[in-house]
């Protein structure tokens, strides 16, 4: 069988000169840039409805206000046709009385209030199909920066739709 594709392409006669094409010049790879390590926060806060955190070194207290999670629920049998949504509203306050609303319900996840930025890091626990939890049973968890910190490249406060993925869950759960 060798011989017979051999002789085949024996008879086939010489193969048609190819052309030959320019080639680029070889360039110098060069390096990537290397990617500034991200900020570390002041702290890293746990919110829940039960009690408030304070800012340590400040005299700021967080009290978590509300919990709307319409997100589709961790569960196999379970299809949704959309991701659906968290928006999370907290409240901070100073020590000289004055309070500020924090809220959260759309990327980046950030509210900024008396020199600080809060950022809505995940929530606790995921949804589940057919639980509607009580307040008191979430778990928010904030990390705050001082407010000097640049935002990200979209720029938008929150306001609206969507929402992180719950703590160890399923990382399609926020929209």
């Amino acid at each position: 069988m060798l011989a017979l594709l051999t002789g085949a392409s024996a008879l086939a006669g010489p193969a048609p000169a190819t052309r030959a094409t320019a080639q680029p010049p070889a360039t110098a790879a060069r390096p990537m840039p290397a990617e500034a390590e991200p900020p570390k926060p002041l702290a890293v806060l746990q919110l829940s409805g039960a009690r408030q955190s304070a800012l340590s070194g400040t005299a700021l207290r967080l009290h978590l206000l509300d919990v709307e999670d319409s997100r589709c629920p961790q569960d196999p049998l379970v299809s949704c046709p959309w991701a659906g949504f968290v928006k999370v509203r907290a409240i901070v306050h100073r020590a000289d009385g004055a309070v500020a609303g924090l809220g959260w319900g759309a990327p980046p996840y950030v509210s900024d209030a008396f020199g600080y930025r809060f950022e809505l890091r995940s929530i606790y626990p995921g949804p589940r199909a057919f639980v509607n939890p009580r307040l008191e049973e979430y778990t928010v968890e904030v990390a705050v920066f001082p407010a000097t910190r640049p935002r990200s490249p979209a720029g938008r406060r929150t306001d609206a739709s969507a929402g992180p993925p719950a703590k160890g869950g399923n990382q399609n759960a926020g929209g």
